[in-house]
């Protein structure tokens, strides 16, 4: 017999070497790699801020809230018990730190009479609020417990410090009119608005009362110099409002002077007074 060969044995096949990784994909790595590394530091960082501001400021028993003071130009100065009351302050209670200043700052201006409002903390345990209060500059006939401002914003009279007795009245408004606090009239917008010009720039002109039923025109029922009293009609309107003053008081002047028997100075016609 013949010896066999040597049994031939199919060599197996190294398995395929892998490419190496292209510059691109090793750059996308590193920087993916980065940023997550980025973002677990920064999360460390945030969380730890938050644990740090919790243990030096909002659960710190140093900054509790024990006193409130009110600072206000009317008649709510110093009253902090009442304000701290309508805020829902609790004394002894509330962390200053977790207190919501623009919360109690848009809710502070809900009380009757003030206009604006500053809340700011005082460390560590005091929050001060900053009120400027409205200021009355004429009452309502037939509605002794309501006051009006020069926006025409209504104002109860029992939260005013101003004395209504000498304020200019407003006439023309139905008895049975119902008002609410801290809101604007726009029948009464165009007439304080003059009546203010007067205070300011005519100091010498006193207005006794201002007449609104008129929508298309106003009544006001004036003095010069303390003289007798006078009625100017003019348009209900701010457009060349200050030149019919001026001309109102150049009129009053004159009949002051004269001693005239004028009791009506119509301007509702431009560029001149029609005396009655």
């Amino acid at each position: 017999m013949k010896k066999t060969d040597k049994k031939n044995v199919k060599k197996v096949e190294n398995p395929k070497k892998r490419e190496p990784m292209s510059p691109e994909k090793k750059l996308i790595l590193k920087i993916a790699l980065i940023f997550v590394v980025f973002g677990a530091v920064l999360c460390g960082l945030i969380f730890g801020a938050i644990y740090l501001y919790k243990a030096i400021c909002t659960e710190n028993s140093n900054y509790v809230l024990r006193n409130v003071e009110v600072v206000s130009n009317g008649f709510w100065n110093k009253r902090d018990r009442e304000v701290s009351k309508f805020l829902k302050l609790k004394l002894s209670g509330d962390n200053i730190f977790k207190l919501d200043l623009n919360m109690l700052k848009n809710k502070a201006l809900l009380l009757p009479g003030v206009k604006y409002c500053e809340v700011r903390r005082i460390l560590p345990d005091t929050l001060q609020l900053d009120f400027v209060e409205r200021v009355p500059r004429a009452r309502i006939a037939y509605h002794n417990a309501y006051l009006v401002d020069e926006e025409g914003i209504i104002l109860l009279k029992k939260y005013c410090m101003t004395a209504s007795q000498n304020l200019p009245i407003i006439t023309g408004i139905s008895r049975r009119s119902k008002f609410s606090v801290n809101k604007q009239m726009p029948e009464f917008t165009n007439a304080m608005q003059m009546l203010l010009m007067v205070l300011r720039y005519y100091s010498d002109i006193e207005v006794v009362a201002v007449d609104v039923s008129d929508r298309e025109f106003l009544k006001f029922y004036v003095r010069y110099a303390k003289g007798r009293m006078r009625q100017a009609i003019m348009p209900n309107s701010l457009e060349g409002a200050d030149l019919r003053l001026k001309a109102l008081r150049t009129a009053l002047i004159r009949s002051h002077v004269l001693n005239d028997s004028v009791n009506i100075y119509n301007l509702s016609f431009e560029g001149r007074v029609v005396c009655q």
